[in-house]
Formats: structure tokens, C-alpha cells, sequence
């Protein structure tokens, strides 16, 4: 694996680095959504290291999915991690297949 340094990140906001996993062809970040980042954030991050953008020129997030629904789906709060391990969620991203677990794992495949 490689790691990516992730320079399209907010300043002072908790990150986790990008990976790029050459076998796999896929792009990765855990991320520990009790720290206050957002599923959504990390899908930005994860795209935009992805393709190689900064996140305030790719598509707004929302256009593509409802970004409060993901943010619930996998909230502390909700349980989904604990109460359904397996639980994902997939959908398409400035040109990238993305999928979102209930682990914290953001993998995002460039097409």
C-alpha cells in the first residue's frame, strides 16, 4: 500500500491518510466517525485523493447522494457498526465507484 499525503484537507480537522492499494486498484481511509468527521467529509477526502482534486472543485456530494441520510446511516449513535457490522453503502462519484462501511473504511475505485 501507498499512503497518499492528503493535502486537500481542511486546516484543523482530525484526517485520517489516504491509501492506495496497487493490487486492488482501490483508494482507502478508516475513519473514526465519533471524532466528528462525517462519512460524507470522508468520501470528499477519499475522491479527491483519488482523482487527484482539490474538494472544493469536485461536484457537490449532494447532487449525487443524500448526504444527511449517510451521515445518519453510519452515525455513533445510530448503532449501524455495532448492530450490523456488514453494512454498506455504494454509489458512484466523479467518475469513482464508492463504498462506504459501517467499520469507518471509506474505498473508493477509480474508473
Amino acid at each position: 500500500m501507498v499512503q497518499l499525503n492528503d493535502s486537500n484537507e481542511d486546516v484543523g480537522e482530525p484526517h485520517e491518510e489516504v491509501t492506495y492499494d496497487p493490487d486492488t486498484g482501490t483508494y482507502s481511509r478508516r475513519s473514526n466517525w465519533t471524532d466528528g468527521e462525517t462519512p460524507s467529509l470522508s468520501v470528499a477526502a477519499t475522491v479527491a485523493a483519488a482523482t487527484e482534486t482539490p474538494v472544493e472543485q469536485l461536484r457537490p456530494l449532494a447532487e449525487v447522494i443524500d448526504t444527511d441520510a449517510l451521515d445518519r446511516t453510519f452515525a455513533p449513535s445510530s448503532g449501524a457498526a455495532s448492530r450490523y457490522p456488514s453494512t454498506s453503502v455504494s454509489f458512484r462519484y466523479e467518475g469513482c465507484h464508492v463504498t462506504v462501511y459501517a467499520d469507518g473504511r471509506t474505498v473508493v475505485f477509480r474508473r
